[in-house]
């Protein structure tokens, strides 16, 4: 008999459980949803993309951007809390964050890996190149429209638009 009194104490405990998890991840997601669309709305009737893009001359979908951003926190503040009903909510966080660390490390790591070498040539191709000039290198030839800190924009006769890396035309040249 107290076996069985346990063994429903602690089925209804986890049902208790999964029932309040199931819950608190409805009732984020509706909040989540909710007030993603009322940021976006009202970002929208403040027209604050077309004041961004008037004051910087860029234009960001800012509206877009904060309606994201607010989608996400509250996702995951349900998803984190729910979790939390079985304890192990913060160790979830925790294993989210690192993730996302190493994830913006390896993407650090790999831009700067392209970076470096192109802002060296650069200097190089400056010096030797200029708007309007024509340039080939292998296959490719055109005139020169752009010469940027990482590549060099070129028009081909048949108004192809091309990117070509510096560090790539750097050593295609022997400069």
């Amino acid at each position: 008999m107290v076996l069985i009194d346990t063994f429903l104490t602690r089925l209804n405990d986890i049902l208790v459980k999964i029932a309040s998890a199931i819950f608190i991840l409805f009732l984020g997601f509706i909040i989540g949803r909710f007030l993603g669309k009322l940021s976006h709305k009202i970002l929208k009737e403040l027209e604050i993309d077309e004041m961004i893009a008037n004051a910087i001359r860029v234009r960001i979908p800012l509206a877009d951007l904060v309606s994201f951003i607010v989608h996400f926190f509250i996702y995951s503040a349900a998803i984190v809390l729910s979790l939390n009903q079985f304890g192990i909510g913060i160790k979830f966080l925790y294993f989210i964050v690192v993730i996302i660390l190493l994830s913006l490390l390896i993407f650090i790591i790999t831009t700067i890996k392209d970076l470096i070498p192109n802002l060296y040539a650069a200097t190089k191709i400056k010096n030797k190149f200029a708007q309007g000039q024509k340039l080939k290198v292998g296959n490719i030839e055109g005139t020169i429209i752009e010469i940027t800190n990482t590549d060099v924009r070129i028009v081909t006769k048949h108004d192809d638009f091309m990117s070509i890396p510096n560090s790539y035309l750097r050593k295609k040249l022997k400069i």
